[in-house]
């Protein structure tokens, strides 16, 4: 996927300007990239429309208008941009507030190792971003992504089920992709 540049990013004035639109509209289109899987996990399928509203919206609330500040924000957020043959997603896990988070945040390390996309005879294995978690907790924010070959993409395409499955001991949980769902993730790929 082509990287973000300065160039295409909105200097603050211009952008406040057209922030609420562009909210509404990474609204609507994270309606077919957004999913839970069970009670505390939900994902979100990252492309350039949803990378360049979040270095937007970061260099907004922290009112950055240096040019290499600008620079240094774009080489991580590039970083979550899907390469070709990939999806990548934002994963959070989200913890109660009535329950002991540290009993919480052991009892899930290790998951993001287990989190599978299926669909016909694949099982996608997620790559996560290693530092991300300890033998002790995991962070609540994980960055993911699936890899495919010329062979899966097609099946991808063809596939009439295509599950995202976590399968953890402490988290076992799937959901089935929604074909708007599908087809916005198919056009990552192509």
């Amino acid at each position: 996927m082509k990287p973000i540049t300065t160039e295409t990013i909105l200097p603050l004035g211009a952008y406040l300007q057209v922030r609420e639109q562009m909210r509404r509209d990474i609204i609507e289109h994270k309606k077919n990239r957004r999913i839970e899987v069970g009670p505390q996990v939900t994902f979100v399928f990252e492309d350039r429309k949803t990378t360049l509203f979040q270095v937007q919206e970061i260099l907004r609330c922290e009112e950055i208008t240096d040019p290499e500040a600008i620079a240094s924000e774009l080489a991580i957020y590039n970083g979550i941009l899907p390469d070709d043959g990939q999806l990548s997603a934002t994963v959070m896990i989200a913890f109660s507030s009535t329950a002991d988070i540290r009993a919480e945040r052991k009892k899930l390390v290790g998951m993001m190792e287990n989190v599978r996309l299926r669909f016909g005879d694949h099982a996608l294995p997620a790559r996560f971003e290693e530092g991300r978690e300890t033998e002790e907790r995991i962070s609540a924010v994980q960055y993911i992504s699936f890899e495919f070959d010329a062979a899966a993409i097609e099946a991808f395409g063809a596939a009439d089920e295509v599950v995202l499955a976590i399968e953890h001991p402490g988290y076992e949980h799937q959901t089935v992709l929604w074909q708007g769902m599908k087809d916005s993730l198919l056009g990552d790929l192509s």
